[in-house]
């Protein structure tokens, strides 16, 4: 295959020769199409996309689908669960090379959020390890490692969070398999489904003014506060699918003073408007009681 380099203001630009996305197609179709996912790996498939946007579902992917992939599994039990998760874990590594689907950030990922929340450790003075992955919350010698045990996510009334943020990682990225095996025999399945109690919206103001994230570093706080409050909107069904309006003259700290108040208005509307959860269908809810 004969490539073309193309130099410009931001850098190189690779193209291939006219011919070649229709050889790449051909050779897709020629793979074989993967098996059909069983459906609690199937709702996995759905959570794919959680938490920053990345994956085949970055358009839709909430913090819903993760509640529903995790109370699926934790219908099934122990070892059905973990056979679904290795189920997923294979359906990934098979995907054709040219599907359009595929994720730099890769669908395999989701699984490390899913089983942080489906299990514990059996010796509760053991805690389960963090992914080595490009996502940081805490540095590994910290004091506050025991405020946060899913590290680093957090659980906030049954519904949840990504409360670290991407960086930068050298080397190679664990693969979730690894932490498979380790919940295999050193841990054991929540014992209830994830039932919220709470709006999104006001559980993400209760992660955002409790005393531990305030211990979070400024630059922690300021990512994990945006990622926080658009894994809540997300998922709230009645509040506005919107940012508020800048100027282009606004500076960051009146940037945010606009977003504080916007935020302060939506969760004045949900108030309102009663929002809850909803276990048979999984889901928020307006007006429920």
């Amino acid at each position: 295959m004969r490539l073309i380099l193309i130099s410009t203001c931001l850098g190189l630009i690779l193209l291939t020769r006219p011919g070649t996305q229709q050889a790449q197609e051909k050779r897709r179709r020629e793979v074989e199409p993967r098996p059909k996912l069983s459906p609690e790996a199937d709702l996995i498939y759905r959570a794919s996309g959680w938490p920053w946007g990345h994956g085949p579902h970055s358009s839709s992917a909430t913090g819903l689908d993760v509640i529903r992939a995790v109370n699926a599994l934790q219908r099934l039990g122990k070892e059905q669960a973990l056979a679904r998760l290795e189920e997923y874990l294979a359906w990934t590594s098979i995907r054709p090379p040219f599907d359009r689907r595929r994720s730099a950030y890769d669908e395999p990922k989701i699984v490390f959020w899913i089983v942080r929340l489906l299990f514990e450790p059996a010796d509760p003075a053991r805690r389960n390890p963090s992914p080595a992955i490009a996502v940081f919350l805490l540095d590994n010698d910290s004091r506050d490692q025991s405020l946060w045990p899913l590290e680093p996510l957090e659980l906030i009334n049954d519904i949840p969070f990504m409360v670290g943020h991407g960086t930068f990682f050298g080397g190679q990225e664990e693969h979730p398999a690894s932490h498979i095996e380790w919940v295999r025999r050193n841990s054991i399945m929540r014992t209830t489904p994830l039932i919220p109690s709470q709006s999104p919206l006001a559980a993400a103001e209760a992660l955002l003014t409790s005393p531990k994230f305030r211990r979070l570093d400024a630059e922690t706080r300021r990512q994990a506060t945006t990622s926080i409050r658009t894994h809540a909107y997300r998922m709230s069904p009645e509040v506005p699918k919107s940012w508020p309006e800048y100027n282009d003259q606004d500076d960051e700290q009146q940037r945010q003073t606009k977003f504080d108040r916007y935020w302060r208005s939506l969760l004045d509307q949900e108030r309102e408007q009663k929002i809850a959860w909803d276990p048979q269908a999984e889901k928020f809810v307006a007006g429920k009681k």
